[in-house]
Parts: structure tokens; C-alpha cells; sequence
């Protein structure tokens, strides 16, 4: 196992390990390349999900008594894992299957994103995974500016990244 200070910071030469993108032909081929590369670095529990992400919050009692939800330092040490997991999977896609995977966040979007997604889906090209975060960000923020937001929560599509990993599952 990687030393600690280096089990989360991903290799910017691990893209260079992996010789072939992934596309819709060739997924053994390109899952025999990444699987003993996230083994190597530790970070197989990503994608193999046997391994659940911490609470994001932990109880802790103060001197007096009073219960207080803090964050929990192993759950921001492993979103932070996770994300980069995720980025370095992403540049090992083809881009049909990045363009699939922002067709995939559109379409599981809750009923306020529904005129976003169309738009997005109507004016190519697709954005990028990244630009699809921002403008989803920016879309919330806009939409909770303008909506009561005291008297209204949406969902967020940006929360609980690990369960909309779906494209990273290996058997």
C-alpha cells in the first residue's frame, strides 16, 4: 500500500499506463490495464464498492454533555480519494463514453433540472464532465436566488457522488 500522503494524490503519469481508452469494444481490454493499477495504488474499494464511504458527519459529546454532529475526517479523506479516482478514470474514457456518462448525469436529474437537461441535450456538443459540474452549480445557485430558498430544498445532483458511480462498477 501507498504511503499515506500518497494514497490520494493520483499520478499525473497513470493516464500514461493506460494504453487504450475506454470505448464500447474494447472494456475487457481496458479493465486488464486499470484493475491492477487502482490494486497497486489502493484504491480498488472505489470501484469495486465493497467498501462503503464513511458517515459524512460523527456524533462527538462535548465536556458538557451536548451530542454534536462534527465532519468526520476519514469521510473527507475518502470524497477527497474518490474524486480523484474519478477524475483519473474519466481520462482514461473515450470521448463517446464521456459524452454517454454526461447523457447519464442529464438524464438521472430530478424534475428541477428538466428544462437544464433539455437544454444541454439540445444545443451540441455535449459539455465536458467538468463543465457539467459548473454549469449544474450554477444552475442551483441561480435557481435557489431565485426560488424561497428558506421554504424549498431541492436535491442537489452533486451530492453522493459514490452512488451514482454506475459506470465504475467491476464484477
Amino acid at each position: 500500500m501507498l504511503p499515506q500522503s500518497s494514497q490520494t494524490t493520483a499520478s499525473p503519469s497513470l493516464t500514461n499506463l493506460v494504453t487504450e481508452k475506454l470505448t464500447y469494444d474494447n472494456f475487457l481490454l481496458w479493465k486488464v490495464q486499470i484493475v491492477p493499477i487502482a490494486k497497486g495504488y489502493g484504491v480498488m474499494d472505489h470501484l469495486d464498492g465493497l467498501k462503503l464511504a464513511p458517515s459524512e458527519f460523527v456524533e462527538l459529546e462535548d465536556d458538557k454533555g451536548k451530542t454534536n454532529l462534527e465532519p468526520n475526517l476519514e469521510y473527507e479523506k475518502w470524497y477527497a480519494q474518490d474524486q480523484q479516482v474519478s477524475a483519473w478514470i474519466n481520462s482514461t474514457l473515450s470521448p463517446e463514453i464521456l459524452a454517454q456518462k454526461v447523457c447519464h448525469v442529464l438524464a438521472s436529474l430530478g424534475e428541477e433540472y428538466k428544462m437544464f437537461a433539455t437544454i444541454m441535450l439540445a444545443k451540441p456538443p455535449l459539455p465536458s464532465c467538468d463543465d457539467l459540474k459548473t454549469l449544474l452549480l450554477q444552475h442551483e445557485l441561480a435557481f435557489n436566488i431565485t426560488s424561497n430558498a428558506s421554504s424549498r430544498v431541492i436535491d442537489t445532483p452533486l451530492q453522493s457522488s459514490a452512488s451514482h458511480n454506475v459506470l465504475y462498477t467491476f464484477a
